[in-house]
């Protein structure tokens, strides 16, 4: 199961990697300082974890029928969860490449 999700990232380093969630209505690219670097548009899919490290091929079972449809992804991996990232403009190629796959609640 997951769900789509308001998501935005602040890298300061390679070694260093925050996130922060907003559940508030307006967009968190509204609240990109202008002259920043951002890259927009991204939507976010939630699979809901914790996976157990030895579950092996989780983000696969995603990646792949996104993949055989064109849909470019961005994935990040938490110790609780993976996330993937997915251009506003394929999100409802994604979804409906996922929903044929199998995986259930899309929304």
């Amino acid at each position: 199961m997951y769900w789509l999700v308001v998501f935005w990232m602040c890298a300061s380093s390679a070694a260093r990697l925050r996130m922060k969630w907003q559940r508030r209505r307006s967009s968190p690219e509204a609240r990109v300082p202008s002259g920043a670097r951002a890259e927009r548009g991204w939507r976010v899919i939630k699979l809901h974890g914790p996976f157990p490290f030895e579950q092996v091929g989780v983000l696969a079972s995603f990646a792949s029928p996104l993949a055989e449809h064109g849909v470019s992804i961005f994935a990040l991996s938490t110790p609780d969860t993976d996330y993937i990232l997915i251009k506003h403009a394929q999100l409802e190629e994604g979804l409906r490449a996922l929903q044929e796959a199998g995986h259930a609640h899309v929304a």
